[in-house]
Parts: structure tokens; C-alpha cells; sequence
């Protein structure tokens, strides 16, 4: 299965800004329970209901989890790799 361009093109440029965090962006850093590592920084957050679960979403949309770190995400200095944490 393969996701469709503008959901591809949506999770590939939210990879590059740092969305799918390890961590959260909490004062203590605490472990992101959604993250993980497969081809690159994913969420697995209600399945595939989030736009960056893994490569073969089909949605557009953040779940909470991602949504918060969006908000959080310094986006005029955005981390190199995807994964960094806040």
C-alpha cells in the first residue's frame, strides 16, 4: 500500500520540521508512548489514523500526540533529524 501524494507530501515535510518527536514537549522530556522507529520517525497513535504513521497513511490529519508537538516545535530553527527531542 502506498499513500497517496498529498498525504506523502504532507508526512515528508512534517518529518523534516521534527514532528515525530521521542519526546514530548513537557517540562521533564518524558518518552514520547507514540513514537517509534521504522523507515524514519512514526507515530503510532490510533493505528493509522495519523498523518505520520509510518508510510502507508492515508490520512491528513495530526492525532493529539503530534498536534501538541506541532504547537510546541520551534519551526524558525527546526531540527535536522525528525526524531530530535524537544
Amino acid at each position: 500500500m502506498t499513500m497517496p501524494v498529498a498525504g506523502r507530501d504532507f508526512h515528508l515535510a512534517w518529518d523534516s520540521l521534527g514532528l515525530t518527536a521521542s519526546t514530548l514537549p513537557d517540562q521533564t522530556g518524558s518518552a514520547n508512548p507514540e513514537w517509534y522507529l521504522k523507515n524514519g520517525n512514526h507515530c503510532k497513535a490510533g493505528g493509522n489514523s495519523c498523518v505520520m504513521y509510518d508510510t502507508a497513511c492515508v490520512n491528513t490529519v495530526f492525532c493529539a500526540t503530534c498536534l501538541d508537538a506541532v504547537s510546541a516545535r520551534d519551526l524558525s530553527n527546526p531540527p535536522v533529524w525528525g526524531g530530535n527531542p524537544f
